[in-house]
């Protein structure tokens, strides 16, 4: 994680990044604006559901849900989550 941090200017793979099993929000949080697959970081063990939903927007969240929910559902969805 390290190069990619002292060679912020290389064409970084965000997507092969994504499946690093040592990723940690932190890191996600400092390159907020990569293509990051949610998909794949869902599957990291290190990183909990919880913060995927406290991290990721609503545009994010349908991604990682394949777009099989509205923007109107997720949001109840997630107020009844963030309520419990």
């Amino acid at each position: 994680m390290n190069d990619i941090l002292d060679n912020p200017d290389k064409p970084w793979d965000w997507e092969g990044i994504s499946m690093i099993q040592n990723l940690t929000m932190d890191f996600i949080n400092a390159n907020r604006n990569e293509d990051w697959n949610w998909i794949l970081i869902s599957d990291n063990p290190n990183i909990t559901m919880k913060d995927i939903l406290d991290n990721v927007s609503t545009a994010q969240l349908c991604a990682l849900l394949r777009g099989d929910a509205t923007e109107q559902t997720l949001r109840q969805c997630l107020s009844r989550t963030k309520e419990n």
